[in-house]
């Protein structure tokens, strides 16, 4: 009952008001409501992400039914001196009792206390790990290259020097001294390329900001006020740590080797019997680095392929003469006094659904509207289903994953698309107890191993209480057009109850340019609800170029990352012949004195190399082998066989020019 007032952020008192220092007391309009501004926070204050303004939180429970009601988010502040632990700990008892004090309500719940920023973006579910952990070992995997190859050419580099080391012990240097020096120049090159490092690290993630920050789906292009492009003091101590362990490993462990029996080493020396050689250590890195390089680009190519299959997708219908728009709606209606329930919040907003399908329906611009879970192109999440006959082994112990959407039974029609076989849904079907399901030709070829699956009857699987979930008949097959999950395009269809969905979706059937009537589609929500929020409002073929763009970034960044290491590979092979030829040239002008010929000179030079470059490939093939998926998909073909082979004769000559 109190009036209705508000706070604004410093940015929009600038942009909108101008800096108007008498904007206290102003009045606006906030979801349709005047509302009378009261307050203007500091510049960079926008909680707790990209808030713009600020008004009291108004719940009204009475007209709420029990676990229904508005959700809201509880945010707290550490009393001083407590720490997050002792905060859950004590939440943590809370729960507790309340467990006991409300254990029809409260048995099952409890309550969890994350940081602020875990709460924004937390590791939510399997895929994220996965895709996160997927990082990970590609970095590691990275560092292993990079690792190798600075070993490698340190290691040659403080053994082409092994003359120079001896002279200088005979004349007195001590090992500790030689040691050093090798350590204070390594911890020189180490400091280059830590300032180079930091520089590339700051580059790329403003690089990385500004992408994110492009695809935002809300169009605002703010990231959340309290995140900081700039490198944290904690990323320099990092790096000077990084940086003493790397002149340590690449400085100090190579001089031990070569100063290691200087006297001996004197008199092999002098007398031409070479060196410091290389041992199977280093021969096992030099393997592993040119599999591993070998199985870099491969990543790419996945990642590339994922975007392609984004973009070339083929649909059975026009997809540029539609436009996509998920309908929000504000949950506090403007009328004072009003029912502010639940219920009450449903009811008005599939009313103001219906009003805005009637008006668009009656719009000369409009071919037709309608409404669904999840549209063409959107990702469906995955469940997991069983047929009750007639399916093929699952792939895995995982069984069948599938995406599911409910749509209105005007689906197809709007969408100018025909069933393949058996029926789709009527207008009596769209109620919670329905249980009829259509599935897509993709579901057939999947699960279905092509058999026909009308009449058979499919239900999700709860591990938990598999029995608890009812069964639907299948009763139809429709192409496919655009199911998109995290398993492929196979999915299920079920109707849409409209009085039990929020948010809905909607394609637009425009006739002209969908971005032309895009502003028109505005005006129009506004008149119906003042309410009503259109969010994601896009052309529909423009609805992946979010993914394809981090797609398009995962390619540049993979091939970069990939060249690099092909860089890295050759520097460090030619370093090790470098070092062999250099090793053995006392050996080879006796060679040739003895009337030795330049092939066999040559021969016998590459003999060990060459090996290790045979070993290499052979692993990388493999690995490739492995990941293209080969070992799991059956006999291979001809094709596959000629792709394989042609990439290990490329990188093969690239190797040996190296060598």
């Amino acid at each position: 009952g109190a009036p209705l007032v508000a706070v604004i952020g410093h940015d929009l008192w600038q942009s909108r008001f101008e800096g108007d220092s008498a904007v206290i007391g102003r009045t606006v309009r906030l979801t349709g409501a005047p509302s009378t501004i009261v307050g203007v926070m500091p510049a960079g204050f926008a909680f707790p992400r990209t808030q713009e303004f600020w008004v009291p939180l108004r719940i009204d429970v009475s007209g709420d039914d029990r676990r229904q009601g508005m959700a809201i988010q509880i945010f707290g502040r550490l009393a001083p001196g407590a720490s997050l632990e002792q905060a859950r700990t004590e939440l943590t008892n809370l729960g507790r009792s309340a467990a006991v004090d409300f254990p029809h309500t409260h048995q099952h719940l409890r309550p969890q206390l994350f940081t602020f920023a875990e709460s924004v973006r937390a590791i939510s579910g399997p895929g994220e790990s996965m895709m996160l952990l997927t990082g990970n070992i590609y970095v590691i995997m990275l560092l292993v290259l990079v690792c190798a190859n600075v070993g490698l050419l340190m290691f040659a580099r403080a053994a082409t020097r092994q003359t120079e080391i001896v002279v200088r012990s005979a004349l007195g240097a001590s090992r500790r001294r030689i040691v050093m020096q090798l350590f204070a120049e390594a911890l020189v090159l180490g400091g280059v390329a830590a300032v180079v490092g930091l520089t590339a690290a700051g580059w790329g993630v403003r690089w990385g900001l500004d992408l994110m920050r492009a695809e935002l789906t809300d169009g605002s292009g703010n990231l959340p006020f309290w995140v900081d492009g700039k490198l944290s003091p904690l990323t320099f101590v990092y790096t000077t740590l990084l940086t003493l362990l790397a002149a340590a490993i690449a400085g100090v462990l190579p001089g031990l080797k070569i100063t290691r029996n200087l006297g001996n080493r004197l008199k092999r020396t002098t007398a031409g019997a070479g060196g410091t050689q290389f041992g199977g250590m280093w021969t096992a890195l030099i393997v592993l680095q040119l599999a591993v390089t070998m199985g870099f680009p491969v990543a790419t190519f996945f990642v590339r392929k994922d975007a392609v299959r984004l973009e070339t997708q083929p649909l059975p219908f026009p997809v540029d003469q539609y436009l996509s728009v998920r309908l929000d709606m504000e949950r506090f209606p403007t009328e004072p006094g009003a029912d502010t329930s639940a219920a009450a919040f449903q009811a008005r907003y599939v009313a103001a659904a219906q009003k805005l399908e009637t008006r668009l329906e009656s719009e000369p611009g409009v071919a037709g509207v309608v409404f669904a879970q999840h549209l063409p192109r959107q990702y469906h999440p995955n469940y997991e289903i069983e047929v009750d006959e007639g399916a093929v082994a699952p792939h895995d112990e995982r069984g069948h994953l599938v995406g599911s959407s409910r749509v209105d039974p005007k689906y197809l029609d709007v969408l100018g698309v025909s069933m393949l076989s058996g029926r789709w849904f009527n207008t009596s079907e769209a109620s919670p107890d329905a249980r009829v399901a259509v599935v897509n030709k993709a579901f057939v070829d999947r699960v279905m191993g092509r058999k026909n699956p009308i009449g058979r009857r499919i239900r999700y699987v709860r591990r938990s209480d598999p029995e608890s979930q009812p069964w639907f008949e299948i009763i139809g097959v429709a192409p496919d057009v655009g199911i998109r999950s995290g398993w492929g395009p196979a999915g299920i269809y079920h109707p849409l109850v409209r009085a039990s969905m929020y948010p809905l979706k909607a394609a637009i059937h425009v006739r002209g340019d969908p971005k032309v009537f895009a502003p028109r589609l505005r005006a129009i929500a506004t008149d119906v609800d003042v309410t009503l929020r259109l969010t994601d409002l896009m052309p529909l073929k423009d609805v992946v170029n979010g993914e394809v763009n981090f797609h398009a970034f995962w390619v540049k960044l993979t091939t970069i990352v990939s060249a690099m290491i092909l860089v890295f590979s050759l520097v460090s092979i030619y370093a090790v012949m470098s070092f062999a030829v250099s090793r053995r040239t006392r050996e080879i002008g006796v060679r040739v004195a003895l009337g030795g010929s330049p092939w066999r000179i040559v021969t016998a030079v590459f003999a060990h190399p060459l090996r290790q470059l045979g070993m290499g490939l052979l692993a990388g093939t493999l690995l490739v082998w492995a990941l293209l998926g080969g070992v799991d998909n059956g006999p291979p073909t001809a094709a596959q066989l000629l792709t394989l082979g042609a990439y290990t004769t490329l990188m093969t000559v690239v190797y040996l020019i190296a060598c």
